[in-house]
């Protein structure tokens, strides 16, 4: 006697009527699920001819005799054995917590950074702020999470500590220059002589000319650093300005002829 007070009895037996034919759309079996005119039997008035098929739309049959609702969710279970009665889907996200109640239906998580997105809809599911530096890469997968390059030198510090973020060296001279911004990353005065060599593999580092007489001394430190005997006469003055480069004297008696100081005949003149 309709236990679950729904109004709804217990069909115990039914009959379709072999009769009917409304506007010639068929008979009872034409509003069976699947067919031509399926939920259609209260609009066409076939709930009385059509008892059995029309049964539950009609609501002639409780389907769910212990459950009020009648499977209010359609899954086809009734309340008794429905784990989840208003949950069509049943916990699909298999976390104890009914679609119906559950914040985040298909995300077994349940939102595990609290950003308020589930994580189908959360590019960053473990990180609150969503790739705050807004590279393309979550927190969880990045060791500078507020660096929009991720340490682009590779220096193991991220840009936004590193005072030479594109410098894995950081500033190796220590002249107080990144090295990607200077000639001479690992020469600390950048080329003194300005001779478009680095102090660091310049054999004379404050010579322009670089040993200009190629006597192994450089300008820098050379007494004559073009003369490549540096003064054979050792009067004071270097080759090129020497008007008897080999005379100390420098011509001391005023005739024009400077002293040999060294010389030598052929050996094969005749």
């Amino acid at each position: 006697n309709d236990r679950d007070s729904d109004n709804i009895c217990v069909q115990g037996h039914c009959v379709d009527s072999d009769e009917l034919d409304i506007a010639g759309y068929g008979g009872c079996s034409t509003y069976a699920k699947g067919r031509a005119n399926e939920n259609r039997c209260v609009e066409d008035g076939a709930c009385d001819m059509c008892a059995c098929t029309c049964s539950a739309e009609c609501g002639l049959d409780d389907i769910c005799p212990l459950d009020a609702l009648n499977d209010v969710d359609s899954d086809g279970l009734c309340a008794a054995d429905d784990e989840c009665p208003f949950d069509t889907e049943n916990d699909v996200d298999e976390d104890y917590i009914c679609g119906n109640e559950d914040s985040c239906p298909l995300d077994p998580a349940n939102d595990v950074d609290s950003d308020m997105m589930c994580r189908f809809e959360d590019p960053c599911p473990f990180d609150f702020l969503n790739d705050y530096d807004s590279d393309g890469v979550c927190p969880t997968d990045t060791a500078c999470p507020d660096d929009l390059e991720n340490d682009a030198d590779g220096d193991a510090i991220c840009g936004g500590v590193d005072s030479c973020p594109y410098d894995a060296a950081n500033d190796f001279d220590s002249d107080n220059i990144c090295g990607d911004e200077e000639l001479c990353p690992e020469d600390l005065e950048d080329d003194a002589d300005d001779d478009g060599i680095c102090g660091d593999v310049d054999a004379c580092p404050y010579d322009a000319a670089n040993d200009a007489d190629s006597d192994d001394v450089c300008g820098d430190i050379d007494s004559c650093p073009f003369d490549a005997a540096n003064d054979a006469d050792s009067d004071a003055i270097c080759f090129e300005l020497d008007s008897c480069p080999f005379d100390a004297l420098n011509d001391a008696d005023s005739d024009s002829v400077c002293v040999q100081g060294r010389c030598s005949d052929s050996k094969v003149a005749d």
